[in-house]
């Protein structure tokens, strides 16, 4: 893994983006369970080169969140329906926590993402209030399902 600056790894994306080359990316609270830094994570994964890069900071890094997952996803983030019962849970639980000003965060896995253990795509939302994981699974790309749940996500105050 790579430890670079927030501007590096956005230039990395959209090189990635252009050249149409498999990636993600992930943004990781220091109390997620998916990391073992003690501070904030910003993670690029570039599957095509099979290399990880790596952004540690105190704070979140929303605003590059919100720049690379248009670019990655395309989504719309005006989406409101949906039928799958775990998105109707993570979304209410979603809507709770930002009322209450609480963070919370989630986790869009892609098939091949080092973090996922399906081999599908899978949304995980991470209740720590609760002490629950609560995971959607799907065959196909869920875009739908992601456009309520990154709506909501960057709805937050930082």
């Amino acid at each position: 893994m790579h430890e670079t600056t927030i501007d590096d790894i956005k230039k990395i994306a959209h090189r990635l983006h252009d050249e149409k080359k498999e990636w993600h990316f992930h943004i990781l609270t220091p109390d997620c369970m998916l990391n073992k830094s003690k501070k904030h994570a910003f993670i690029l994964e570039d599957i095509s080169d099979d290399e990880t890069y790596v952004h540690y900071s105190a704070e979140r890094q929303l605003e590059a969140g919100k720049e690379l997952v248009t670019l990655l996803h395309k989504i719309d983030t005006t989406q409101k329906g949906t039928s799958d019962k775990n998105i109707l849970v993570i979304k209410k639980r979603a809507e709770e926590f930002n009322k209450k000003n609480i963070p919370w965060h989630h986790h869009m896995l892609f098939p091949q993402c080092a973090f996922n253990k399906h081999g599908k795509w899978c949304i995980i939302f991470e209740d720590k209030e609760n002490g629950k994981i609560i995971e959607s699974v799907t065959d196909e790309e869920p875009m739908e399902n992601l456009s309520i749940i990154e709506k909501l996500y960057y709805e937050q105050k930082k």
